[in-house]
């Protein structure tokens, strides 16, 4: 499967967007390029990340389509060997390092009043749903309208939809490119 990201950065310039390509499993990318967008005036941003399902689970998970959404089932034991040796100090204390940015001691960061979600303490419950109910909660006190979701023709999958039901006019059916 492709990613050519930068015929999809062309794409979204070609409109007038801030478009910013970054490896999607880094996090100091992504907070480098949150802050490109923070402080880009005057045309929206997109961060287009390039990710791989099942990043770091092993041969067989990685990358397979196989296990997009559904539990590994025979593979754990492989996936989770493969994740514990990964792990190179079981004893670090795990201390969040942020890059370098400009002026980042003058951000002010808004003061959100966001209501916790509601999950029954008695059923499992899908994490990615987590996103879905962030995102919706974030939409419910966006007055200004604007939070966009883009969406690849997943948003069953990632529970976008509750998004889309709660914010249709704040929502936009990319479809998928494959």
């Amino acid at each position: 499967m492709g990613h050519p990201l930068q015929v999809y950065k062309k794409r979204f310039e070609a409109f007038g967007w801030n478009a910013i390509v970054v490896d999607g499993h880094k996090i100091e990318e992504i907070i480098v390029a949150l802050d490109k967008a923070r402080k880009n005036k005057g045309s929206p941003t997109i961060i287009i990340g390039k990710t791989f399902k099942g990043r770091n689970f092993g041969e067989g998970v990685e990358d397979n389509m196989h296990f997009h959404g559904k539990p590994l089932g025979g593979e754990t034991p492989k996936a989770i060997e493969h994740l514990r040796s990964l792990i190179t100090n079981f004893d670090a204390k795990l201390e969040p390092t942020l890059p370098e940015m400009e002026d980042r001691e003058k951000v002010e960061v808004g003061k959100l009043e966001l209501k916790a979600p509601e999950y029954a303490q008695d059923k499992e419950h899908a994490s990615r749903a987590g996103y879905g109910n962030a995102l919706t909660k974030l939409g419910d006190v966006d007055e200004k309208k604007t939070l966009v979701g883009l969406d690849a023709d997943l948003k069953n999958s990632t529970y976008a939809e509750y998004f889309f039901k709660a914010h249709p006019d704040m929502f936009i059916e990319c479809f998928i490119e494959e």
